[in-house]
């Protein structure tokens, strides 16, 4: 979008005639004004065209490079909401990835390293420290029976992890710029064979094998990726009937924010109690 700025332009000097005879000579008009020239401001980078080979390490990467971002999913059917809306505010350090998560509906679940904290006073059996802590390193049973539910309501946070299957697409085109909240992205169609893809890990803790079982062999992936190789928006199938498809729908915005991913207060969090 261009903003072109208007000169000024100068007045000129007032001519006058010098009268005839004694007459004294009229003073000198004021001096021209300097004129200012016109300058448009630079316009913003567009989206490069990136590949099959490096979709993914780029994206991921930038994603990485920004450290925090937040994430609202839900589930659509047929292009109508179906389920509660997720929200979660995530940091990547490194090989782990901390969130604070919450939604319409279910508890609020936080994971910072290797440990989960969910909201939930029946656990702790204490009102006054709703905060469960579960450590995944722990070697305690019941701890970890429990940090297995949990920790589900944390992988459904990680959308952004199904763009790792990018090497294994089967297809990949790279499609026209469009705006977005502001901003130029360009739109990228995949289609990853599931079944390679989670075989070799590439879609972390958001699709694995197991997943893999029961969802289409190629799952078709649509992503609005910006000029710093940031996603706006991942949309995928996760079944596609005579009835109808499924799709999940992730938006991301506030890439480098300052995000308040802490693991609650300490009083008020408690230990598993199972009496």
């Amino acid at each position: 979008m261009r903003s072109v700025l208007p000169a000024l332009i100068a007045g000129s000097a007032l001519a006058l005639t010098a009268a005839c005879g004694n007459n004294p000579t009229p003073a000198a008009g004021p001096a021209p004004t300097p004129t200012v020239a016109a300058s448009t401001p630079t316009a913003p980078p567009l989206p490069a065209e990136l590949t099959k080979a490096d979709f993914g390490p780029k994206v991921l990467g930038a994603l990485r490079a920004a450290g925090t971002f937040r994430l609202t999913s839900n589930l659509m059917a047929n292009g109508s909401t179906v389920d509660p809306l997720l929200k979660a505010d995530i940091r990547l350090k490194g090989a782990t990835a901390d969130a604070v998560v919450t939604s319409d509906e279910g508890l609020p679940v936080t994971r910072i390293g290797k440990v989960l904290y969910m909201e939930n006073d029946e656990l702790t059996g204490n009102p006054k420290k709703p905060w469960v802590k579960l450590d995944l390193a722990s070697k305690d049973p019941n701890v970890l029976a429990a940090a297995l539910v949990v920790v589900q309501d944390y992988n459904q946070a990680m959308v952004h992890q199904v763009l790792g299957g990018a090497p294994y697409a089967t297809s990949f085109r790279a499609l026209g710029l469009q705006p977005m909240d502001g901003t130029q992205v360009r739109e990228y169609q995949l289609s990853i064979d599931l079944k390679k893809a989670t075989a070799a890990r590439a879609m972390g803790v958001y699709l694995t094998q197991a997943d893999a079982k029961t969802l289409p062999t190629q799952l078709s992936v649509s992503v609005m990726v910006d000029a710093k190789n940031l996603p706006h928006l991942i949309v995928f199938v996760l079944a596609d009937t005579k009835d109808g498809n499924t799709a999940v729908r992730a938006s991301y915005e506030k890439f480098g924010a300052k995000l308040p991913v802490v693991a609650p207060p300490a009083a008020k969090t408690a230990k598993l109690d199972l009496d």
